[in-house]
């Protein structure tokens, strides 16, 4: 085979030169007509656009039947996202043909360049499990959105999406990654039809509207138990450090996990670098943008960006995935829209800031321990940030690094799955603690809030750890003669 082959190029090869009897399916050859996805080395793809790489392992799609070989059964896929097929029809009234707006026209563009090729199906962590979404997840909802943005349809695609099953999915971006076009299927067709669901008034589920109520009570999306985090934090010595950042806690982080607050605030201290408690900060969105509930988020935003303007720092640092994806990636958009001016400052997760302030020598040794990661999904498909948690993991002494298989399996914690559906959820967080078991560590890392309370359930009784990572770093960094304040 030359340089550049395809999947598809080495399979008609195998067929055609080797006189294999090998049957798989392909039409245009270009990436158009989405008939020859397969899966390769484990992921789905269009065999014509997958480059093919020597000892790769070839299989059918999952979640279809095979009917031989690579060929698999998509009849009743096919016949059920016929349903989602626009139409024409002739009209009386006057004008006779509906005209799109501009914004409709840049929604609808980015949901009908699908071309059914079902990767996203083959992908999808909550297709195939008992009671949960449509049979082909993923693909119908974007048929569905396609409609949504029809002016000729009549159909109620809100209502739709809600008893299809639209809120079982966690928004992990698994679907957008493999997609051979680059859909963003959250963003632009989970998101977009449980908006519609809200207007329809049948969603959100009945969790996400208490958490809409929390957040309108106390700006956090939980209720408070305990004193908050961000109550017992003090502002370090003026003039000491090298440098200044603020701390976006997230409501977790506030509400409940207050020891991982305390663990960053720990690391940052010892690096010699102050901590702005951006106090008064509130929700950052993220659990009202993923169920629908976009109208509530303004007032956040407007919130959250007058804290942080009125602190002075031009960098805000995130443990918490979620809210790291909804301040960088969402906040732009939401800012504009309110008639805001854009932010000055700047955000960054927290492994991508320590990863260029740690060194070798800023640790102490430790017992040797095998750590493996968890990936959320907002931080690896969200943010593309996965290389920098691991180099943190491998610097620290002591540690045997141990990559788990498949660690960006979603958990099944995000989207608000967890709250929404708690028996769903934790079928996907048995999924991934079987892949933690697997992997042998005795303690497995994550930074993400909801993650790790997901991960800390399901591993419940088991001997392994789940930890964030600046909580394993603050057991394994040297004191600092950085001056620290009496409390957090």
């Amino acid at each position: 085979m030359e340089d550049g082959a395809r999947v598809l190029d080495a399979l008609v090869f195998i067929r055609d030169s080797l006189g294999v009897d090998l049957a798989f399916r392909y039409s245009c050859k270009s990436g158009v007509c989405g008939t020859c996805s397969v899966l390769v080395n484990g992921e789905p793809c269009c065999a014509c656009r997958r480059e093919a790489e020597p000892s790769m392992i070839v299989e059918p799609l999952p979640s279809f039947p095979t009917i031989r070989d690579l060929v698999v059964d998509r009849s009743l896929a096919d016949k059920r996202l016929n349903r989602t097929r626009s139409f024409l029809e002739a009209r009386t009234v006057s004008p006779p043909h509906a005209r799109l707006r501009a914004a409709e026209i840049v929604d609808y563009k980015k949901v009908a360049k699908c071309i059914e090729c079902y990767s996203c199906v083959a992908a999808c962590p909550v297709v195939g499990k008992p009671g949960a979404f449509s049979y082909i997840g993923p693909s119908y909802m974007i048929g569905l959105a396609q409609l949504a943005f029809d002016p000729l349809d009549s159909g109620e695609r809100g209502r739709t999406a809600y008893y299809e099953g639209v809120y079982d999915c966690t928004t992990c971006a698994k679907c957008s990654q493999v997609c051979p076009k680059e859909i963003a299927v959250p963003e632009t067709t989970i998101e977009k039809l449980r908006e519609l669901a809200v207007r329809a008034g049948l969603g959100p589920l009945d969790a996400h509207r208490r958490v809409a109520h929390y957040i309108r009570e106390t700006g956090k999306s939980v209720e408070k138990v305990t004193q908050p985090f961000l109550d017992t934090l003090v502002g370090a010595p003026p003039g000491v450090a090298r440098e200044k950042v603020g701390f976006f806690t997230g409501c977790l982080i506030d509400y409940r996990l207050q020891r991982v607050g305390e663990a960053t605030v720990s690391v940052l201290r010892k690096l010699g670098i102050e901590v702005e408690p951006l106090k008064g900060q509130v929700c950052c969105g993220s659990p009202l943008l993923r169920t629908g509930q976009k109208g509530e988020v303004a007032a956040l935003v407007k919130k959250n960006c007058e804290v942080i303007a009125n602190s002075g720092v031009d960098l805000v640092l995130t443990v918490c995935a979620g809210c790291g994806k909804t301040l960088r990636k969402d906040y732009p958009p939401l800012v504009k829209q309110a008639g805001l001016e854009q932010p000055s400052w700047r955000v960054l997760d927290i492994t991508e800031f320590l990863l260029k302030r740690l060194t070798r020598s800023a640790f102490s040794s430790q017992p040797s321990m095998k750590v493996t990661y968890h990936d959320p999904c907002h931080l690896r498909r969200g943010l593309g940030v996965f290389r920098e948690p691991r180099e943190v993991i491998q610097m620290i002494p002591g540690v045997e690094f141990v990559e788990m298989e498949k660690p960006d399996l979603c958990c099944g914690a995000g989207g608000g799955v967890r709250s929404g559906d708690r028996p769903l959820s934790m079928l996907m967080a048995r999924d991934k603690a079987n892949l933690i078991r697997g992997s042998g560590a005795d303690v497995v890392v994550t930074v993400c809030s909801f993650c790790q309370l997901q991960l800390s359930d399901v591993l419940e009784g088991c001997a392994i750890q789940t930890l964030n990572i600046t909580e394993l770093l603050d057991r394994s960094l040297k004191a600092s003669t950085y001056p620290q304040p009496d409390s957090f």
